[in-house]
C-alpha cells in the first residue's frame, strides 16, 4: 500500500479579486493558523476500486462510493464533490482502492478555501503516489487535471486558491506559517504563475481578518452586471490595485489601496445594506477612520482591517473568535 500525508493551509485574497478572472494579477496569502491535514493511501485490488473518505468535516462519515457509480447532487452533495474532483484521475485509479482521511480541517464559513484545500491536497497526493514525481507546479498534465476538477465542481474559476495552497502545502506545519503570493493565469497554458513576494514593512503591522458571518458568492455577484463591459471594467479596477501593491506594499500605500478598493465596492453596490450587524460594524469602522477592505466576492466572508488586534477586541467588545486570523500571530512572511 502506498501512502502520503501532508498539510494544506488556509488562503485569502488581499488584492486582485475579479481581475484575476481576466488574467490579472492577484495578491494572496496562505497561513497555517487554519489548515487541512490529509492522509491518502492507494491499495491495488482485483475489483473496479472504491473510494473511502473519513472525516468529521462531512455530515456522513465515512463517505464511500465506487468510481463507476452514477451520482448527482440530489444523491449526496459531498459524494458528488469527490466524484467530480477525482474524475480526471479515473483512468489511473482503475483496480485501486483510494483511502482519504482528513485529520484536521477548518470552518468553510470563513471563506479561507476549504473546498480548494481538498482539491489541492488530493490532487497533489494522487500525483505523487501515481507518478512518484514531486515536481508538479510546472507540469501541464497536472494542472490540466486540477482545472478539470475545479470546473466540474464549481463550473469556472481562476484557480488562484488551489494554486497558492498547493505551493504552500508541506509534509509538516512549517516554522514560517504565513506566506504572500503573486498569482496570475497565462494566455495559452494551464500552468499559472505563482511567486513568493515580500512585504515592505513588518508583517505584524498589517492587521487582521474579522468575520462578517455573511456568505458571499462570486458567481452571484457577477450576475449583477448586465454587460461584459461592466464586468471587465470592475475587474480592471481591482487588477490595477494588485499591480500597485506589487510596486509598493508599504503600510501607508496599502492603506491608500484599501480605501480605493472600498470605493470600488461601494460604487458597484456590492456591500449588503440590509444586514444590521455587518452595517453597524462598517459604520463604526468608518466613524473611527480605521482602514479596512472587503475581501473576495463583494463584501467577502471576512474583512481585512488594519488596526491593533487587541485594541480592536477591547474597543469593539467582540470575542477573540471573531478574528480568525491576525498577521502578528503567524510568524514572519517570506
Amino acid at each position: 500500500m502506498s501512502k502520503i500525508s501532508f498539510y494544506v493551509p488556509a488562503k485569502a485574497m488581499l488584492f486582485g479579486e475579479y481581475g484575476v478572472l481576466y488574467l490579472g494579477k492577484a495578491i494572496a496569502l496562505t497561513f497555517y493558523q487554519h489548515s487541512f491535514h490529509i492522509d491518502i493511501q492507494l491499495q491495488p485490488t482485483q475489483s473496479s476500486g472504491k473510494v473511502i473518505v473519513k472525516s468529521l468535516f462531512f455530515k456522513e462519515n465515512p463517505l464511500e462510493f465506487n468510481l463507476t457509480d452514477n451520482l448527482n447532487s440530489s444523491d449526496n452533495r459531498d459524494l458528488c464533490f469527490f466524484k467530480n474532483l477525482l474524475h480526471p484521475w479515473n483512468q489511473h485509479l482503475k483496480n485501486k482502492n483510494l483511502y482519504i482521511e482528513i485529520k484536521n480541517s477548518f470552518n468553510p464559513d470563513l471563506g479561507f478555501g476549504s473546498s480548494s484545500a481538498l482539491i489541492a491536497g488530493i490532487s497533489k497526493g494522487l500525483w505523487q503516489l501515481l507518478f512518484n514525481d514531486i515536481e508538479f507546479l510546472d507540469n501541464e498534465q497536472f494542472w490540466s487535471s486540477v482545472r478539470e476538477s475545479l470546473n466540474r465542481i464549481q463550473g469556472s474559476g481562476s484557480c488562484y486558491d488551489v494554486a497558492v495552497q498547493l505551493a504552500a502545502s508541506q509534509e509538516d506545519i512549517p516554522t514560517v506559517k504565513t506566506q504572500l503570493w503573486l498569482f496570475q493565469n497565462r494566455h495559452e497554458s494551464s500552468i499559472p504563475i505563482i511567486k513568493n513576494i515580500t512585504l515592505s514593512d513588518r508583517i505584524e503591522n498589517y492587521g487582521f481578518f474579522i468575520k462578517t458571518s455573511v456568505y458571499s458568492d462570486t458567481s452571484n455577484i457577477l450576475k449583477c452586471f448586465h454587460s461584459q463591459e461592466k464586468k471587465k471594467e470592475f475587474a480592471a479596477q481591482h487588477a490595477l490595485l494588485a499591480d500597485k501593491f506589487i510596486e509598493d506594499s508599504s503600510l501607508l500605500h496599502t492603506i491608500s489601496l484599501m480605501k480605493q478598493s472600498l470605493k470600488i465596492a461601494q460604487k458597484q453596490e456590492l456591500i449588503p445594506k440590509n444586514i444590521l450587524n455587518l452595517n453597524k460594524l462598517l459604520d463604526k469602522l468608518n466613524d473611527l477612520q480605521i482602514p479596512y477592505k472587503t475581501m473576495g466576492a463583494g463584501h467577502g466572508d471576512c474583512l481585512w482591517v488594519l488596526y491593533d488586534r487587541h485594541k480592536f477586541i477591547k474597543e469593539f467588545a467582540i470575542p477573540d473568535s471573531d478574528i480568525p486570523f491576525a498577521f502578528n500571530t503567524n510568524g514572519q512572511a517570506k
